[in-house]
């Protein structure tokens, strides 16, 4: 779990220098494919909490990478690295490293793919401080293997895609209701369904999920009027019982609401990762965007279709 330092953020966690602590990191899939000139490349961002000033001509404090595999019981640490907040860390590694602490003698030639990936692909790095009474601070994000960048137009045209895709699913879901109902109503309640699909998927998640105390509306209604908190458990009665009848009716409804109003922040999701320069994940954005668009085609074409033909039998 780390060292709290005390910081009101809880993203990081720290481990204390020159001591046993480590930060383990596995990495899945782990393959030549990945390596950029023969290299591996890792790319770190973590942050420094000092408990003395230190030697601050060296720019920062010392940590080093250790490459572990337990099948083949090898543990091979890198150089030492300087920590530079605020600026990109970046350490490569060369294919063909050298583990001086190898049984059999110093200087034994390991390639890292061949002998420190595991027989699942996976890479396990572990993180060591270097300086006692210094702490580093890390979270998952903070440290991943730079892959071989791939052309522009490929992440663009995911980003693209990830426009294109809420457009139809809107152009869909406003083409339908218009089956039903006349063109003003149509237009409101596709953007009531929008607006509600681009902010509030989140909200209802989290009232659906149990987390937010006092989650339902006559709850929250009947404890504002009465200057009750939310920590106060109802008193007994039928008042408790009305009041929790109709708030389970109403969350029923709004479970029903979040299955079919379609969550269009996942499409946002795509052109971020476009912005800050990495390629669209297909299983973290793309996946779950194509998959949302389609799981809508069918259930529209239907409800159009029928609304529709009914609609041509009241006229006749």
């Amino acid at each position: 779990a780390g060292i709290n330092v005390g910081d009101v953020w809880m993203y990081r966690s720290y481990i204390e220098g020159a001591t046993k602590a480590r930060a383990i990191y596995t990495f899945e899939g782990i393959d030549p494919g990945d390596a950029i000139d023969d290299k591996l490349v890792l790319q770190s961002s973590f942050e420094a909490f000092r408990t003395h000033k230190g030697n601050m001509e060296k720019g920062g404090i010392l940590y080093q990478f250790i490459f572990v595999n337990e099948d083949k019981n090898l543990r091979v640490p890198t150089r030492p690295l300087v920590n530079k907040e605020y600026s990109e860390n970046v350490l490569e590694v060369n294919r063909k490293i050298k583990d001086d602490d190898a049984e059999g003698g110093e200087g034994v030639e390991l390639d890292i793919f061949d002998d420190l990936v595991d027989k699942d692909g996976n890479l396990t790095v572990e993180v060591q401080c270097l300086e006692a009474g210094q702490l580093l601070g890390m979270a998952r994000p903070d440290l991943f293997v730079r892959t071989p960048d791939r052309a522009f137009v490929v992440g663009y045209s995911k980003a693209v895609l990830g426009i294109w895709m809420p457009m139809v699913l809107v152009i869909m879901l406003g083409v339908t209701i218009s089956c039903f109902v006349k063109g003003p109503v149509a237009i409101l309640t596709t953007l009531t369904v929008v607006m509600v699909g681009f902010m509030s998927k989140e909200y209802m998640n989290e009232i659906l999920s149990g987390k937010m105390e006092a989650a339902g509306a006559i709850e929250a209604w009947y404890r504002l009027i009465t200057h009750m908190n939310s920590q106060t458990e109802l008193p007994a009665g039928p008042v408790k019982v009305i009041i929790e009848t109709v708030d389970a009716g109403i969350i029923n409804f709004l479970w029903l609401c979040q299955q079919v109003i379609p969550n269009f922040g996942i499409f946002s999701n795509m052109r971020e990762y476009v912005i800050k320069g990495f390629d669209v994940s297909w299983s973290a954005a793309l996946l779950p965007g194509i998959a949302t668009t389609a799981a809508y085609i069918l259930p529209c074409l239907i409800v159009s279709f029928y609304s529709l033909k009914l609609r041509e039998l009241e006229a006749k």
